[in-house]
């Protein structure tokens, strides 16, 4: 019966091992927030081509409010996996970097596939995404849109929309003049060049660092307007049109550039810190402020030709 009682104990360990698991990083996120979703495989046989990946988004059930949906979690990145081996056994692990613009509970679904003849299964896993606190007295932005619907009267749009419009035409004075200036000194000075757009950006980067919007209850403004010279120094170096697109188009737009991996995901970085403090009324720390200022500056550097 010993003997009998081992076998069993060992079978039911291999069988055990051989299990797959799936965990979160983080099950208790924000809007907007990210967290890594881990695929994890014990056994004698596994291949990492076989498992089913997904590219951009992964469609869910979301339950809230005694109601059930669809919703899609955001892949920031691109899925990672590796392949060990030891003596006794195989371990497969791969993840995906994840966000939800939706609240409530969401549903990971099951994954599953075939190696030969055995069925590989990957129970489903529960995510619990809440929504940032909102500011009273502001109002409340959709986040996953990022143009709203004009007014209808055309007071209430320049009410609206005038200090954005003043900002569009200041920041084109500012260019113009200082392309000018850089014009007239070269025709006085041969040995001066005109700013490059690297050196325009740094300095508006700069300028609207320096400002410290933030300390004047303009945080909003601060990171339009980071956002704005990071997309328009973005389109005009890469030859295209970003600044109609959202953050999401972007990244994907920018992927096919060339760029490398990590400065990809600086851009995301800068971006997605905007969108959460212009629609989900996130308020960052003057330490991330000035980080992301600072990022936004090195994004400028790196993407900028040696001869500039």
């Amino acid at each position: 019966m010993r003997i009998v009682g081992l076998i069993f104990t060992s079978f039911f360990c291999m069988m055990v091992l051989a299990q797959p698991s799936v965990r979160l990083l983080r099950d208790k996120i924000k809007i907007g927030e990210q967290t890594e979703l881990i695929y994890q495989f014990k056994g004698d046989v596994f291949k990492k081509d076989l498992f089913p990946k997904q590219e951009r988004v992964i469609r869910c059930d979301l339950i809230g409010n005694k109601t059930k949906k669809i919703t899609n979690l955001e892949i920031i990145g691109f899925f990672n996996d590796s392949l060990t081996k030891n003596k006794k056994e195989i371990v497969w692990e791969g993840s995906y970097n994840i966000t939800c613009w939706d609240s409530g509970t969401v549903v990971i679904p099951s994954v599953e596939f075939q190696i030969g003849d055995k069925k590989i299964a990957f129970l489903p896993v529960r995510l619990q995404v809440s929504s940032p606190k909102i500011i009273e007295g502001k109002d409340v932005y959709d986040i996953r849109t990022y143009f709203e619907s004009l007014p209808t009267k055309l007071s209430s749009f320049f009410r609206e929309y005038g200090w954005l419009i003043l900002f569009v035409v200041l920041g084109l004075v500012i260019v113009y003049y200082l392309v000018k200036r850089s014009k007239k000194s070269h025709n006085i000075k041969t040995n001066e060049t005109p700013l490059t757009l690297k050196q325009i950006t740094l300095i508006q980067i700069e300028e609207l660092t320096n400002t410290k919007l933030w300390e004047q209850d303009k945080l909003k403004e601060h990171y339009v307007r980071l956002s704005f010279l990071l997309r328009n120094y973005l389109a005009k170096r890469y030859r295209l049109s970003l600044l109609d697109k959202t953050s999401f188009q972007i990244c994907a737009l920018l992927s096919k550039c060339e760029l490398h991996v990590s400065l990809q995901k600086d851009i995301q970085k800068v971006l997605d810190q905007s969108d959460l403090v212009k629609f989900a009324k996130s308020v960052p720390t003057e330490f991330e402020i000035l980080n992301v200022s600072a990022l936004a500056k090195e994004i400028v550097e790196k993407t900028s030709p040696s001869n500039e």
